[in-house]
């Protein structure tokens, strides 16, 4: 909930990293830990391999803010403020379902998503 905070205050990531540590210090719930390391730009991963990473696989980021994100997804309680999606844009009237479940995933798994998917 901190991202999507951010986001409200600030309008975008740029807008994050031009705030001072008294602007971000203003952010509710927002430790002081983490606006420290907005400021000092410490990243757990390097954006940019990330951002390659992404683009290799012929995918795109696509965060909260951005006019590309579903708006049906921006309703939910608690949406994702980051997405990784590949292919067309999601059209803003259709229904659709997602599986989401683990990146390592078990053989069972796999077949029971692709049963559900096919239903």
């Amino acid at each position: 909930m901190a991202f999507k905070k951010l986001l409200d205050r600030f309008g975008d990531p740029a807008g994050v990293f031009r705030a001072t540590l008294m602007d971000l210090a203003q952010v509710e719930g927002l430790r002081k830990q983490v606006a420290q390391r907005i400021l000092e730009r410490e990243f757990s991963r390097d954006p940019q391999k990330v951002l390659k990473d992404v683009e290799s696989l012929g995918a795109r980021v696509v965060i909260f803010s951005d006019p590309a994100y579903p708006e049906s997804l921006r309703e939910i309680h608690d949406p994702p403020m980051v997405l990784y999606m590949k292919g067309t844009a999601i059209p803003g009237k259709a229904t659709f379902v997602a599986i989401v479940g683990s990146r390592t995933s078990t053989p069972y798994g796999v077949k029971t998503a692709e049963s559900l998917a096919q239903g």
